[in-house]
């Protein structure tokens, strides 16, 4: 399996006993402007054992108990590593199954992947191979809560382009045979969630062969840069890792090779699936003087001959405003400030990508005091943007049939280019394996 980059992780599952509904819990990055989210998962969670107390929801990550949070998640895992809350470790791959309010089925694939095939660094043609710029000033902050963790929980996923469906897919075929590890509902409208277990050199090198063949056939069209693996979801997660790992490789030295922290676990997840969708990520400026704001983003994008023209629409009016525009071939995004709403088109625009555009104006813009955040769904971008102080910016989809072919000719993209689905069909936390020797 190693030939490929992945192998059989050890899996710690809660014992029996325990609630998954609540020991389940959404990616850690996601609602990091909605507080009420993360009261209402603590508030189902109570005092039942959760991967809630494993992790640390990016909404805190600037509060001054940053420290104290951290100590507390690291004596968590301790607790549940000791006092019987997770059953015995267990290998094997598992063949995921998630139902959501938004699509009836998507599948995955639970696996580890080999950290010395990732290069996050711009110009990287590692197998392995993040979507976006990582910015590396998010690195820290996360490496303060995998430094010294006992345990590793995912919320990372990886896409592969695999349009003949030769190696998830096969799994759901034959998953009447497979045992069921985990099955249950997720919290706060996150769906459904069962796993199978996929054990066995038999069925081990039947993912082998197939990872194989794709991997030869991906060589084969783009033998200079081939990509086997993309970051999906949680690139800076997986960053972080990387860069734990590294910080180990200089520690240990040869040995690092064998400690566990040389790979991630991760959920695998076909591109062509059916149930794999596409949604922007948009964009809330807080803490902003709207109406001035914008003039001085549209007076910044004149300047640049980006050729920009504001037409004011009614609130109902702009997603559809956004998606015509970009059915049509014209770069157009939405924009609510203060009371103004309207579409925005480019008519020289400077960068291929929407999502560029406007992020290279926030960037070159920003300005003290000012805070900005990545947010998913439409309606609310729109409800954040015409709260006072606050103004929003609606981008169309990505296609993600085009993913993989961008990142093969112009490697990655701008940061938060495009979200798997709704921020409610992100991974939980549900499986958790050692990291320490």
């Amino acid at each position: 399996m190693r030939r490929v980059g992945i192998c059989p992780p050890q899996v710690l599952l809660p014992e029996k006993q325990i609630d998954l509904s609540k020991w389940a819990v959404i990616a850690c990055d996601q609602y990091t402007s909605q507080q009420d989210y993360w009261d209402k998962a603590a508030d189902i969670v109570g005092g039942a054992p959760s991967a809630l107390n494993l992790i640390f929801p990016e909404i805190y990550l600037e509060r001054p108990d940053a420290a104290q949070r951290i100590e507390r998640i690291h004596q968590a895992m301790a607790s549940y590593l000791e006092n019987g809350v997770l059953a015995a470790p267990r290998q094997g791959f598992i063949y995921i199954e998630r139902q959501t309010a938004h699509a009836p089925l998507r599948r995955g694939l639970l696996a580890m992947i080999d950290l010395e095939k990732y290069d996050y660094n711009k110009g990287s043609t590692s197998p392995v191979r993040a979507t976006e710029g990582t910015i590396l000033s998010r690195i820290p902050p996360r490496q303060a809560v995998r430094r010294g963790a006992a345990l590793e929980l995912p919320h990372v996923m990886l896409l592969i382009d695999d349009p003949e469906h030769r190696v998830i897919e096969p799994l759901a075929a034959h998953k009447h045979e497979l045992e069921v590890a985990y099955d249950t509902d997720l919290m706060l409208g996150g769906g459904h969630v069962t796993g199978f277990w996929v054990e066995g050199e038999e069925a081990y090198g039947r993912l082998a062969d197939a990872l194989e063949g794709l991997w030869q056939d991906i060589a084969a069209k783009c033998p200079e840069a081939p990509v086997l693996y993309a970051v999906g979801d949680g690139n800076h997660s997986l960053a972080t890792a990387k860069a734990c790992y590294e910080e180990l490789k200089k520690a240990l030295g040869e040995a690092a090779l064998a400690h566990p922290a040389r790979w991630a676990m991760v959920e695998i997840n076909n591109v062509h699936d059916e149930g794999l969708t596409f949604g922007p990520i948009n964009r809330v400026l807080f803490h902003t003087q709207p109406q001035e704001r914008l003039a001085g983003l549209l007076a910044r994008a004149k300047a640049l001959g980006w050729q920009p023209d504001l037409t004011a629409l009614a609130p109902e009016e702009l997603w559809p405003a956004v998606c015509a525009a970009d059915a049509a071939g014209e770069q157009a995004l939405g924009v609510v400030a203060d009371g103004v709403c309207g579409l925005i088109r480019l008519g020289n625009p400077g960068h291929p990508l929407e999502v560029g555009a406007i992020q290279q104006l926030l960037d070159e813009t920003l300005q003290d005091g000012e805070s900005l955040d990545y947010v998913h769904g439409i309606e609310t971008t729109l409800t954040m943007g015409m709260q006072q102080g606050n103004m929003s910016f609606l981008l169309p989809a990505m296609d993600k049939h085009a993913l993989f072919p961008a990142i093969e000719q112009a490697g990655a993209l701008p940061r938060k280019t495009f979200s798997m689905g709704e921020a409610d069909e992100k991974r939980f936390y549900l499986e958790c394996r050692r990291i320490t020797a």
